[in-house]
């Protein structure tokens, strides 16, 4: 699988891109996602926000080939939080060690959970994160936010998914 370096240069290498970017120059990566599950995983999404329309737009790796996924989709955000530009330079702890910082809070909190599911993006909230939702067989989602830079963990939370849902219902 490709790494975050990888996956932004073959997108930004693309024709897809750069027709995509010569009509959007003010856009800037936003984030990266991908879900892992035991036996298979996909390669990342990678996401530009443009700000003044307040879109994003998102490129995945399919066959070895950058391409548009979507276009100008509405973002997903409280009205007072920002979608903060990420800064790949800024990026010191690898996807496999965060993971590993998640497993262990795991072991020494939750051992009793089994990891079935990965859901993975990285962002920027202040810091460049990991935010890394861990889906368990009984259907729990453990949530931790691991800081890019240091690996030290910034906040983690283990929920039922039954409770996402009545969050939503509020």
């Amino acid at each position: 699988m490709m790494s975050v370096q990888e996956s932004f240069d073959a997108v930004a290498q693309s024709d897809d891109f750069k027709r995509w970017h010569d009509k959007n120059k003010s856009s800037f990566l936003c984030s990266l996602f991908k879900i892992k599950d035991q036996d298979k995983e996909t390669g990342y999404q990678v996401d530009f926000y443009s700000k003044g329309s307040e879109t994003i737009s998102s490129f995945v790796i399919e066959n070895g080939k950058a391409k548009l996924a979507l276009e100008d989709a509405k973002v997903f955000k409280k009205d007072e939080d920002e979608v903060e530009e990420l800064n790949l330079a800024d990026i010191k702890v690898s996807e496999h060690d965060a993971i590993k910082n998640v497993e262990q809070i795991r072991k020494k909190k939750y051992a009793q959970e089994k990891f079935i599911k990965h859901i993975i993006i990285l962002q920027h909230k202040k810091v460049p994160i990991w935010n890394i939702s861990a889906i368990t067989v009984s259907l729990n989602v453990l949530n931790a936010k691991i800081d890019a830079k240091t690996g030290k963990v910034i906040q983690e939370s283990l929920q039922s998914l039954f409770s996402f849902r009545k969050d939503q219902e509020k």
